[in-house]
């Protein structure tokens, strides 16, 4: 049997994704107090509530908080480790996962879709941004102007998520060929610009944030009473991440 080739690009990985650890962990550790409290707020929310909080529609949003959740952890060892183009994909996964409970924690109908014995498919973005828009006019909010800010975040995570497509077009057999031979293996960021980083935390922070306030609400928590202490914390937590530089 013949022997399998040396994996030496494989191994490679190791020392150039140390590398991009040390070059991002100047702003991911200025970061990582408010991604904590992110991750942390859904269960501390939850804790919140009085009686138990059972009912159908509760459950599918909290089921896609969890999936959220999952979501928010592979994207920051994907950004620990440089692959920024690769989180951005998972991150348009937590921007829909979000969405979809926001929408399911305010709307007993559509979560009684996620119960019923054959599986549906996930709604796309698009119809649960206009779902969760009609949500929270009705509490209050700027139609338009939620929709906008959905529409806008949504879209940047799409353009970031593609922009390896754009290099593919663009590219030439001088740029893409080394030697003279294909040179393919996966290539973590080690460059030192992190505007896309930030951007990308502060999208899902937000998207999480309108869940999260939506559930409180199904929960009938008060924010200016029991709630007031976790919502000081949160808030806290996204002025961090907007003012981090």
């Amino acid at each position: 049997m013949a022997e399998a080739p040396d994996p030496e690009l494989w191994k490679e990985l190791d020392r150039v994704e140390q590398e991009s650890r040390e070059q991002q962990r100047p702003l991911l550790s200025r970061l990582e107090p408010a991604i904590a409290v992110l991750h942390d707020a859904p269960n501390a929310l939850t804790g919140l509530a009085t009686g138990e909080p059972n009912a159908p529609h509760l459950i599918v949003a909290g089921e896609a908080i969890q999936r959220a959740l999952d979501d928010l952890r592979a994207l920051w060892l994907l950004l620990q480790s440089g692959y920024t183009v690769a989180a951005s994909a998972v991150a348009a996964d937590l921007w829909e996962h979000a969405m979809l409970a926001t929408c399911t924690a305010g709307d007993e109908v559509l979560a009684a879709e996620f119960t019923k014995a054959e599986p549906i498919e996930r709604p796309e973005p698009g119809d649960l941004a206009g779902r969760a828009v009609q949500l929270l006019a009705v509490a209050g909010a700027d139609a338009e102007r939620m929709m906008l800010e959905f529409s806008v975040g949504y879209e940047w995570l799409r353009q970031l998520r593609h922009t390896n497509y754009t290099a593919i077009a663009q590219a030439t057999p001088g740029q893409a060929n080394d030697g003279g031979a294909l040179h393919l293996r996966a290539l973590p960021q080690t460059g030192g610009d992190f505007d896309d980083t930030r951007m990308l935390l502060a999208v899902v922070f937000m998207a999480l944030r309108r869940a999260l306030m939506q559930l409180a609400a199904a929960l009938e928590i008060d924010m200016a009473a029991e709630g007031r202490e976790w919502l000081t914390r949160f808030d806290g937590a996204w002025r961090l991440v907007q003012e981090t530089r």
